[in-house]
């Protein structure tokens, strides 16, 4: 498992101990492809703070338990990212009608207000720009 924005300067990821393992080699992969390049980490530990990933980025962690130089397959790939995650836009076509988007916090611009008054259906955002 991987954390999902829990932490602005991390990912956390967390594994399952395999009996008779030596190390864990933690990848970390921008798809859910099967190899993933070099590891990230090698845990005795079923525990990694990646700091290294960037923020807004989502990556897909998998895991590999070894005994000595011997490994296992990939787990099942994991998606994680720290921070948050870049805001979208809403597709109103798609939308339900009782569906509202909610704005995602980015780094470039801060939702500094978000007021709703249900009883006459108005909703205000107010966005404070970061100056340059």
């Amino acid at each position: 498992m991987a954390t999902d924005g829990t932490f602005s300067d991390k990912v956390r990821v967390t594994f399952n101990t395999v009996a008779g393992a030596t190390v864990y080699r933690v990848h970390r992969c921008l798809t859910t492809g099967q190899t993933c390049g070099s590891p990230a980490a090698f845990r005795k530990v079923p525990v990694f703070d990646d700091f290294k990933g960037k923020s807004g980025v989502v990556y897909y962690y998998r895991v590999r338990a070894c005994i000595g130089t011997t490994c296992g397959l990939f787990s099942a790939a994991n998606s994680g990212y720290r921070g948050n995650l870049p805001s979208t836009e809403a597709d109103a076509g798609m939308m339900n009608r009782n569906d509202v988007p909610i704005p995602t916090l980015t780094d470039v611009g801060r939702w500094s207000m978000i007021l709703m008054m249900m009883g006459v259906g108005c909703l205000l955002l107010l966005r404070r720009y970061k100056e340059n």
